[in-house]
């Protein structure tokens, strides 16, 4: 197994088998990160392989999350292994697993507290390390347990888990973690469409109803893009509901102003049409965290998720957000809020509790009453600049 892993060279995947671990050097030490919940978690969590390889060069570092989240896995560095598991698997199964685990790495690294990661985590690592909880069988068994920064960013979060790897290794503090984009090469297709001319990528829906956004936001943002001379490239996951909302996106557009990517491209795909587009404007969804890293300037919608804990973090500054204001700007990295119920929290996550304040209660109040003008303005005053950059630079050369 080549312990350098290029972003350019493939990421070993795996499924839980014995033979998987027999045909590895026994003597070479590993480092895993386990990170079973959503996408976008996975994407936080694979961005802690650059730092421990920087704090264990000698070590290999593996991945450990859902089956369905193995997409992210395109392109990032300080990987060299990915091992997906069923999310839901029977006693069993779940037994097998964590047979084929037992004591197979030097370190477990827990990014979430959760009954799986920490079976998981504690049957593969001969010393484990997760966040403070209550819990005693926990507090017991695992080795080493940070205290919970409740204020923190995600990234800064999961970044304090190494302390006890850096202190290990003589280390006087964790580097600080980056935010990772995954990357695969578009088609030749797709490659000569990004290139015809400029164009702005709209994600207009996340895995949960409570981050989707009014309707008739998304129509003004489409028709003020194309008015700004720029066409649309729409990203997502393919699926009914999303096909619907591009349909009526685009109701007044004419066809060649925009293209549908939704469900068409692989993450690291996504990644690398992100490179190429002049803006991007999203929810709160794992894709806006890709559009971040990778640099891109982007305008987030949130409801009641955390900001502070889950705003796109820029590929440079600081990532420090609040969670009641209304516009928030770091380094490229646009946050909006609805003006009128910023500091409303009645509800959390969709698939948690309910927003009493909608008809719909799977729908956020605050995101479907989102002022049309509010996004619209700072998808014109961003295109008005990209517009003015692009004059500068024809005129130069």
């Amino acid at each position: 197994m080549n312990g350098k892993n290029l972003s350019s060279e493939p990421i070993l995947m795996f499924t839980i088998t014995p033979a998987v671990f027999a045909g590895l050097p026994a003597h070479k030490p590993r480092i895993l990160i386990v990170s079973l919940r959503d996408l976008g978690d996975a994407l936080l969590a694979a961005a802690l392989g650059p730092a421990v390889r920087f704090l264990r060069p000698d070590a290999e570092t593996w991945l450990l999350t859902f089956r369905r989240n193995a997409s992210i896995i395109e392109g990032v560095p300080g990987i060299d292994g990915v091992i997906t598991v069923e999310d839901k698997p029977n006693l069993p199964d779940l037994l097998s697993d964590l047979r084929c685990l037992w004591n197979r790495f030097e370190w477990s690294v827990c990014t979430l507290t959760s009954d799986r990661a920490f079976y998981y985590g504690f049957a593969a690592g001969r010393k484990q390390v997760m966040h403070e909880t209550q819990d005693r069988l926990r507090r017991n068994l695992i080795s080493d347990l940070i205290p919970l920064d409740d204020s923190a960013h995600q990234l800064d979060r999961i970044a304090a888990l190494l302390a006890p790897i850096a202190r290990e290794t003589g280390k006087s503090s964790v580097p600080e973690v980056h935010p990772y984009a995954p990357y695969s090469a578009l088609s030749a297709e797709d490659s000569q469409w990004c290139r015809e001319s400029p164009f702005v990528v709209l994600h207009m829906s996340g895995k949960y109803s409570d981050k989707d956004v009014a309707r008739e936001v998304w129509r003004a943002v489409a028709k003020c893009v194309v008015a700004e001379g720029f066409r649309i490239a729409f990203t997502g996951g393919g699926s009914e509901k999303e096909e619907v909302q591009i349909k009526d996106a685009t109701s007044e557009q004419p066809p060649e102003s925009w293209r549908n990517f939704s469900g068409k491209l692989t993450f690291g795909r996504t990644g690398a049409l992100l490179r190429k587009a002049s803006l991007y404007v999203g929810v709160d969804t794992s894709a806006t965290h890709v559009a971040a890293a990778v640099g891109l300037k982007t305008i987030a919608i949130f409801g009641s998720g955390s900001i502070s804990r889950w705003g796109p973090a820029p590929c440079r500054g600081h990532r420090h957000y609040s969670d009641i204001a209304v516009l928030q700007r770091s380094n490229g990295v646009t946050i909006l809020k609805n003006p009128a119920l910023a500091d409303c929290r009645q509800c959390r996550r969709g698939h948690l509790t309910r927003c009493p304040r909608s008809a719909d209660t799977s729908l956020a109040f605050c995101l479907q009453t989102f002022p049309t003008d509010v996004v619209g303005n700072e998808v014109r005053r961003q295109l008005a600049s990209e517009t003015s950059c692009r004059a500068r630079e024809s005129i130069a050369a």
